[in-house]
């Protein structure tokens, strides 16, 4: 096995470090043989040691809602790029706080994906924030109105600024 990335999984209080590869995975330092293949978009059969899985994934923020056996679990997923990004930055997730979201980190607004009074869903995408010549899709912490837009297209902004307030 050619070794790759290593990822940080966290879920709840649970703090997962794996190592994907194509025919196994490592997850806290014990391997497993799996398999994984993409179903569609949003769905992902993995055969892990025998018995076959089947994932519902969403994207949410910095990281996934998977829907497994009737549960919900919230996914944030960090690989090694990231994680010293995130070191050196001081965070790198948008900073939210009852739908208000903010810039993650410095950067420019390259897109506003959304309108003032249009009904967003959790984990919908409202903004793309380009930081360190990575385009960063920042998507909403909540089901909402967005209630008022801060930024514009092309503006530069500062690490915690309000870009959008969605409400209820």
């Amino acid at each position: 096995m050619i070794q790759q990335e290593k990822l940080t999984i966290k879920t709840g209080d649970r703090v997962l470090e794996v190592i994907p590869g194509d025919d196994e995975i490592e997850i806290d330092g014990i391997r497993y043989q799996c398999h994984s293949a993409e179903i569609d978009k949003n769905t992902v059969s993995i055969l892990l040691e025998g018995k076959v899985y089947l994932f519902r994934i969403i994207p949410n923020g910095s990281g996934y809602l998977i829907n497994w056996r009737g549960g919900e679990y919230e996914l944030e997923m960090e690989d090694e790029r990231t994680r010293m990004m995130n070191k050196f930055m001081g965070g790198g997730t948008a900073v939210k706080s009852r739908g208000m979201i903010k810039a993650p980190m410095p950067g420019l607004v390259v897109k506003i994906l959304v309108e003032e009074g249009q009904e967003v869903k959790k984990g919908a995408p409202v903004i793309v924030v380009e930081a360190m010549k990575m385009e960063n899709e920042i998507v909403s912490p909540v089901n909402g109105i967005v209630k008022e837009i801060k930024v514009d297209e092309r503006q530069v902004v500062e690490k915690g600024e309000t870009l959008i307030i969605i409400g209820e």
